[in-house]
């Protein structure tokens, strides 16, 4: 028959071990939390000194800003903007975040920021600009390779933004022919001319 104070002792072991134990298990933690932040700290891609250091440790080269196919598009927009009368530019690949904005008259502050989140990274293929600077009209090539993985619902965001922003999106497709897009862009652009009494 086992004495009293075997239980005790048995009772103190017992105890000491779960102590032991959860002194482990908290400074493990302790030890993996801090290794994550290290390795957070290590590739925070905001980090300007980890910029320089993912820069460095690349080859970067030059590359054309717009596909061959996309490109017969821009210029030719581009050649027929002048017979306009009024003074337009072209720009491509255009951040949505430097034209679009979200108003402060509805929604908080986070969902808006939300919001812009959603779509302020999001690029469209060229731009129109009005000599005033404004937007005037939002335009998509859609080539042959274009609807891969989720581009259909990345396209369908895009195309809400501008829709709420009160933006014009001209949409061209691979066999769309010259005249046809370039009369649609006549008849949006008359349309932003009326909208801001610019004619």
């Amino acid at each position: 028959m086992a004495a009293f104070g075997d239980d005790e002792d048995l009772m103190f072991d017992l105890l000491t071990s779960a102590a032991v134990g959860a002194i482990v298990v908290y400074l493990y933690l302790r030890l993996r939390t801090a290794a994550r932040r290290r390795r957070f700290r290590q590739y925070d891609v905001t980090d300007t000194d980890n910029q320089m250091r993912f820069i460095e440790n690349a080859d970067l080269y030059a590359s054309n800003p717009i596909n061959r196919e996309a490109f017969k598009v821009f210029s030719a927009v581009e050649a027929w903007l002048p017979r306009r009368r009024i003074r337009y530019r072209l720009l491509a690949e255009v951040s949505m975040g430097a034209f679009v904005r979200t108003s402060p008259d509805r929604g908080s502050e986070n969902e808006r920021n939300r919001a812009y989140s959603a779509y302020g990274s999001k690029r469209v293929d060229f731009l129109i600009i009005d000599s005033f600077g404004r937007p005037a009209v939002a335009i998509e090539y859609h080539g042959s390779g274009h609807l891969q993985g989720n581009a259909a619902a990345r396209d369908a965001v895009k195309k809400r933004a501008l829709h709420k922003a009160g933006i014009e999106l001209l949409e061209v497709y691979e066999f769309t022919e010259k005249d046809d897009y370039l009369q649609t862009l006549s008849d949006m652009l008359d349309s932003h001319e009326d909208r801001h009494n610019t004619r």
